[in-house]
């Protein structure tokens, strides 16, 4: 699902020069290849006051691969922290699919607390490893342009999915602590995290038990576990004190459909 081949470094440098070349190219109507759909419930592990763990919302994803050498993850993400408090999050990335480069990204973010509502907007496409962002916060739209890292994926940490993007650049084959920087799109700045393959454990979720492999994410002021299973799949994302667990999954075939 998100494993790479080939060397990284001449992929990177073949493909950040195709992303900048001019001239004029044939377009066509891009047709849909596959579709993969799965939720996750949300669990809050950390108790606030006196309050056990318990699930306070969901994930769903939609991933759609198309024959023009692009996936677009469309998401939802609802979240009732409190009887007061609550998160309702949409986002759509699009990626290379052979190297998951972003293209374009989009997050419409609605928190209600009480009865105040805050809406966070953003549109972001990129132009090489140019990021121009358009950003409505309130009744404030702000257009501005970033130079990101060749290739940096897009990660907002409080969404399971996009950890894919991460996976996908991990190699395996030299294992170890391996480095990468990101660009939080909620934030609009660049960070850096450690992506290090761990050992493997058997998970239950709802009775169905699942053999994966873990792999840490170290940031700076958090760290992060993904339970990753034999069909590459993000089983499980354990996030400071967030748990996301698989309960729906299904893969299709448009052409059979």
């Amino acid at each position: 699902m998100f494993k790479r081949t080939g060397n990284i470094t001449l992929m990177i440098m073949l493909l950040a020069a195709s992303a900048s070349a001019g001239g004029m190219r044939d377009v066509k109507e891009k047709s849909l290849t596959r579709v993969e759909k799965s939720k996750y419930v949300v669990i809050q592990l950390a108790a606030i006051g006196d309050a056990p763990p318990r699930a306070i919302g969901y994930e769903s994803v939609v991933r759609r691969t198309y024959d023009d050498n692009t996936i677009t993850y469309d998401a939802r993400v609802v979240m009732q922290f409190t009887e007061e408090v609550s998160w309702d999050h949409t986002t759509s990335l699009t990626v290379e699919e052979e190297s998951y480069f972003p293209r374009a990204y989009s997050m419409k973010r609605i928190t209600r607390q009480g009865d105040n509502e805050f809406t966070m907007n953003t549109k972001i496409r990129m132009f090489s490893n140019v990021a121009v962002i358009e950003k409505d916060i309130g009744a404030k739209v702000e257009k501005v342009s970033m130079v990101l890292p060749t290739g940096a994926p897009f990660v907002d940490m409080g969404i399971a999915h996009q950890f894919y993007q991460l996976l996908f650049w991990y190699d395996d084959q030299s294992g170890g602590r391996q480095s990468f920087e990101y660009f939080d799109p909620t934030r609009y700045v660049v960070s850096s995290l450690v992506l290090n393959r761990g050992g493997s454990e058997t998970i239950d979720i709802n009775g169905k038990k699942y053999e994966t492999t873990i792999y840490t994410v170290e940031r700076e002021n958090s760290n992060s576990k993904i339970f990753v299973d034999d069909k590459e799949r993000i089983i499980r994302l354990d996030q400071n004190y967030m748990r996301f667990d698989l309960v729906e999954w299904s893969d299709e075939d448009p052409a059979n459909g």
